[in-house]
C-alpha cells in the first residue's frame, strides 16, 4: 500500500512553509502546484520542506519538472529543504 501524499501548510510573514508528507506521484503534482498557487499572495518565498517524504516516484518528478513553470513569476522562490530536495529542483535552476 502506497502512503498518501499530504502537505501541511504556514506562513510566517511573507514567507510561505510546506511540508509535504507521504508518497510523491503525479497525481500529487496538482496538489502542490494549486496549493502554492492558492496561498502566493504577499509570499516572497516558499519553502518546500521534503524530509517527510516516503517515496517520490519518477512519474511525479518528470510531470512537476514539466509544469513547475506554470508558477511563472513564482517559480524562481521556491526553496528545497530535506531529504529529498534534490528531486525537487528543476534542472534549468543550474544556470542561474
Amino acid at each position: 500500500m502506497t502512503a498518501s501524499f499530504a502537505i501541511d501548510v504556514s506562513r510566517e510573514g511573507r514567507s510561505l512553509q510546506l511540508n509535504l508528507a507521504g508518497s510523491f506521484h503525479s497525481g500529487s503534482v496538482g496538489q502542490l502546484l494549486n496549493t502554492l498557487e492558492r496561498n502566493r499572495r504577499g509570499v516572497s518565498v516558499a519553502v518546500i520542506e521534503t524530509s517527510d517524504l516516503v517515496h517520490v516516484s519518477p512519474e511525479g518528478k518528470r510531470l512537476f519538472h514539466e509544469r513547475v513553470h506554470t508558477l511563472s513569476d513564482f517559480c524562481y522562490r521556491l526553496v528545497f529543504t530535506g531529504k529529498n530536495a534534490g528531486e525537487f529542483i528543476p534542472a534549468w535552476t543550474c544556470c542561474f
